[in-house]
């Protein structure tokens, strides 16, 4: 085998390795809610859950590094939100703060947030999850 093919192969197996060891981040707007109706001109606060679901930890997300809709949160704190029996990270933010745009006009959009996960067994891993909201008192 010639050294290309062996540098090749080494990296198709360090790809494959990593994409068979990543985990998924999921959310949930509005826990407890259906649909996630926001009112982006009133006051208050929106919760959002980062979920621990599938091999993702929430409670090790850096809470530093979330954004949700372009904002930062004002609180945190962690609890069973899905009612699955494992911790969720759940983070408040000001309606004010939020950007969630509506594409198409029809009240309906996607809402991402954006995380760091420390896992410092693992290193630290970038991850952005979005759930539809319905916009309401444009």
């Amino acid at each position: 085998m010639k050294k290309a093919g062996i540098i090749g192969l080494l990296t198709a197996l360090m790809v494959l390795a990593t994409v068979s060891t990543a985990v998924a981040c999921h959310i949930d707007i509005k826990p407890w809610s259906d649909p996630n109706a926001v009112n982006l001109n009133s006051n208050g606060v929106i919760p959002v859950a980062i979920l621990t679901y599938g091999g993702y930890d929430a409670t090790k997300t850096d809470t530093n590094s979330i954004m949700f809709a372009g904002a930062k949160p004002v609180r945190w704190t962690y609890e069973d939100a899905n009612g699955d029996g494992t911790i969720d990270l759940i983070c408040f933010f000001k309606k004010q703060d939020l950007n969630i745009p509506d594409p198409d006009g029809d009240g309906w959009a996607y809402a991402t947030l954006t995380c760091h996960y420390d896992a410092s067994k693992y290193g630290e891993y970038y991850f952005e999850a979005s759930d539809l909201v319905k916009l309401v008192g444009q």
